[in-house]
């Protein structure tokens, strides 16, 4: 179940001159840590919860240095990291005058692995579940509904955190 609140945009609508409402999704209570993480996978795997701790610890080390290294990394099943860097002002005249001091910054960036099916003609992304549902927070669910496949129908904890999204 995703949560979302609804926001009034701080910009008005070009055509109507109106701030218009849109719903954001906001986290519902607190963030997954990898311990968590690592006790969910090692139900599903046999391997002990500090086995596979010790594997994801690990795994950030690796990835760090392999992007360093200027590679691009694929998690099957989870999607495609790599390091992009922005220049800072606004680039030179000459070809020879790029330099790398012209960065001012590094980030990741992250895309979902995503399946095409041939026969559906649908695009899919392996980290959405495909009958993923919203509802909003704070309110009731709706009968039957559970917030979470393996957690009660409580809603606890933050909800404050916006995706920074804005309208659709």
């Amino acid at each position: 179940m995703l949560f979302f609140k609804r926001r009034q945009s701080c910009i008005a609508h070009k055509a109507t001159g109106k701030k218009l409402w849109y719903p954001q999704t906001v986290i519902n209570g607190s963030t997954a840590s990898t311990l968590h993480i690592a006790e969910q996978i090692s139900e599903l795997s046999g391997a002990s919860p500090g086995d596979v701790f010790g594997i994801l610890r690990d795994l950030g080390i690796v990835m760090r240095r392999e992007l360093a290294s200027g590679k691009k990394i694929k998690l099957d099943g989870i999607g495609c990291f790599r390091l992009i860097a922005q220049a800072k002002g606004s680039g030179v005249e000459k070809k020879e005058d790029v330099k790398a001091s012209q960065f001012n910054s590094v980030r990741v960036n992250f895309r979902a692995e995503c399946r095409y099916n041939t026969v559906t003609r649908e695009r899919d992304c392996t980290l959405i579940a495909p009958d993923l549902k919203f509802a909003e927070y704070g309110k009731p669910l709706p009968a039957g509904a559970s917030s979470n496949a393996g957690d009660s129908n409580s809603q606890t904890g933050g909800g404050n955190q916006g995706s920074g999204g804005g309208g659709l």
